[in-house]
């Protein structure tokens, strides 16, 4: 034990030695830094005082090169603040640059499509055909990829259609004809194109116009489809002439159609630049999907998982505006909690004093000694009848009677306004709940 007590203390005092040491010669090395400094700083003021002594040998104003100092030095300061004031420019000068570019950006999409854009034709972007086609001085952008194809004049309109579409009467039996052909049509292709994929919607056009004539629309589900019935068609026929079917940029059908035509109106007939679609029955389309969805059931598991997804989002999006809303009620409950204390106040105070004026009124009625209960105020309003009976019988006795004995057309006014004044005394009369 001893021995270990001794160890611990010799210990102890080497480690105070060392401290020692190394503070005896960081003091040490401090001071010699100290002189060094000294030194250096006495080598400087000889320099000075040396070109001082020259400067004065040369005979140069110290007043002067003193001004000339505090000169260079405002200038230099002058030069900083010019060289930020110019980085701040160029900085500024290139966010307005790119203000600039978003505005125009935004102007261009919106302008893009309309008739505004003197660049892009608004028909094709519309319509996905011009009448000019490759010699319209504006540019057509064909999509590299969308979910609805053109097939341009796939479709032969009979000579009873044609009439039709110019605004001329047709017999019955020519037109069930008509559309028996075009049903029959629309069914075989329908069927045809849903080997490809799953129809959104088809639309045959009934214009006459060249570029329109006999237009297929057909849009998908997926652009992955599209693109696989684009590949497929390119190289088949149909009626003894090739397809030539395209993509086009047409997605919403509803800014294609002609208002005009939907609603009759039209003027144009079938010449119009805007789809003239060709009408199909309800019925006959929905046992069309209804097909397709029994030979593919692929695509109806699909629109299923699609119809999930999107009734979750709407369900999402329900979530967050409760929450949203239920925040506002709280805020605008903690806002107007104050001044519906205060109405309140402001009620019970109007309240006392209606009940304080109520009671005041009743005991003055009850003390008024001209007031008169239910009882005297039928009592005057008989007698008041009465007067106005006797009075209008002096009336009639004086003139109603004619030479011939009979009454005349005043009796029966007079009668009639007796039974009003006594249906008016009447209702007054009746007593109070």
């Amino acid at each position: 034990m001893f021995d270990f007590l001794f160890v611990c203390f010799f210990e102890r005092g080497k480690k105070k030695e060392k401290r020692e040491k190394y503070q005896y010669n960081y003091l040490i090395i401090k001071e010699k830094q100290r002189e060094k400094t000294q030194i250096l700083e006495k080598r400087q003021k000889k320099e000075v005082y040396r070109q001082y002594l020259n400067k004065l040998s040369q005979g140069i104003n110290f007043s002067q090169l003193a001004y000339q100092q505090r000169k260079a030095k405002k200038a230099s300061k002058v030069v900083k603040v010019s060289q930020q004031q110019k980085q701040q420019g160029q900085q500024q000068k290139q966010v307005n640059k790119q203000v600039q570019v978003l505005e125009m950006a935004e102007k261009l999409s919106r302008m893009y499509g309309t008739e505004e854009d003197k660049v892009n034709c608004p028909f094709y972007f519309k319509i996905g055909a011009c009448r000019y086609e490759n010699k319209c001085l504006r540019i057509h952008n064909r999509p590299s990829e969308s979910q609805t194809i053109l097939i341009k004049h796939m479709y032969q309109n009979s000579p009873t259609e044609l009439a039709l579409a110019q605004g001329n009467r047709v017999s019955e039996e020519e037109a069930q004809k008509a559309l028996n052909h075009y049903e029959e049509f629309y069914e075989e292709v329908f069927l045809e194109l849903a080997s490809y994929g799953e129809i959104d919607d088809l639309i045959i056009c009934d214009n006459i116009g060249d570029h329109m004539k006999g237009n297929v629309y057909v849009k998908y589900v997926r652009e992955s489809e599209a693109l696989k019935c684009l590949m497929s068609l390119k190289t088949r026929y149909y009626d003894k002439q090739q397809l030539q079917p395209e993509f086009s940029p047409v997605t919403d059908f509803s800014n294609a159609k002609c208002k005009q035509y939907i609603e009759g109106q039209c003027k144009r007939s079938g010449y119009c630049n805007y789809i003239h679609s060709k009408p199909i029955g309800r019925p006959f389309r929905r046992s069309l999907f209804r097909q397709m969805y029994e030979e593919h059931p692929e695509y109806k598991n699909r629109s299923r998982s699609r119809s999930r997804s999107d009734d979750d989002e709407r369900s999402k999006k329900k979530r967050k505006d409760k929450e949203r809303s239920e925040k506002h009620e709280k805020d605008s409950k903690k806002k107007h909690s104050r001044s519906r204390s205060s109405h309140k106040k402001h009620k019970k105070d109007k309240d006392k004093k209606k009940k304080k004026s109520r009671s005041h009124s009743k005991h003055s009625k009850s003390a008024s000694p001209g007031y008169k209960n239910s009882e005297e105020r039928r009592a005057d309003i008989a007698k008041w009848g009465e007067e106005d009976d006797e009075e209008d019988m002096k009336v009639n006795a004086s003139g109603s009677v004619n030479n011939n004995g009979t009454t005349s057309n005043n009796e029966q006014s007079d009668s009639n306004n007796k039974q009003g004044t006594h249906d008016y005394l009447a209702q007054l009369v009746k007593p109070q709940n």
